[in-house]
């Protein structure tokens, strides 16, 4: 039985999918904290640009994310790779910027710092609206990956029509393998909510489904 895992503090994301969804994780190779700028150069090389190359990053415009996309960029440029910053209002970012990919591609952007969380506690709902191609909007709000790949839809396909739960589980982890396979998605952060109560505090459960406090079950002790 898989169950769900905590995250640790400090912990370096190393799966697409977090640890608080149950299922066999695919591992991102090589990241570490301190990264690998030989290994990215080989990459560079092998893909024909070893000179590296030069893009935008779309982030929102929050202290934190700006922190993070400074961070990156520091990362990329020591393998050759120079990234140009821009922040954007927070409150339409998806849906005007860093989810519409008409205005990506018309201002050369590749990069774009998104944040994601599943519905429910479920490698689906992580996934699904990621990795489904037929889920591409090419303009207008789009968090998929804008990748067209037929075998991973297909995967997609077998796997939402799969009664068996250990079958169904696996099918969803072939699919999140695949997405790893092709370097579309890199996570850079887990985000972890500190949550406090009083010592009053009664009936106290944490939803796995929302990482806060049930405000049905609680009352004062």
């Amino acid at each position: 039985m898989l169950g769900v895992r905590p995250l640790r503090p400090g912990a370096v994301p190393d799966a697409v999918v977090p640890p608080t969804i149950p299922g066999r994780h695919t591992r991102v190779p090589g990241l570490t904290p301190g990264g690998d700028p030989a290994a990215a150069r080989r990459s560079l090389a092998a893909c024909g640009r070893p000179g590296g190359f030069s893009t935008g990053y779309a982030f929102r415009d929050r202290p934190g994310e700006r922190a993070l996309a400074q961070a990156v960029q520091a990362a990329l440029a020591e393998a050759g790779v120079k990234l140009t910053l821009t922040a954007y209002p927070a409150a339409d970012f998806h849906k005007s910027y860093g989810g519409n990919p008409a205005y990506l591609k018309k201002e050369g952007i590749g990069l774009v710092a998104r944040s994601w969380a599943a519905d429910w506690p479920d490698t689906e709902a992580f996934l699904a609206e990621l990795a489904d191609s037929r889920t591409i909007r090419h303009n207008g709000y789009s968090v998929n990956l804008g990748v067209g790949r037929p075998a991973v839809d297909a995967l997609i396909d077998a796997a939402r029509k799969e009664t068996d739960p250990a079958r169904r589980q696996g099918l969803w982890d072939g699919v999140e393998a695949e997405v790893v396979k092709e370097d579309q998605l890199v996570p850079i952060a887990w985000q972890r909510t500190l949550l406090l109560r009083g010592t009053r505090l009664a009936g106290a459960h944490v939803s796995p489904v929302h990482g806060g406090y049930d405000l049905v079950t609680l009352g004062l002790a």
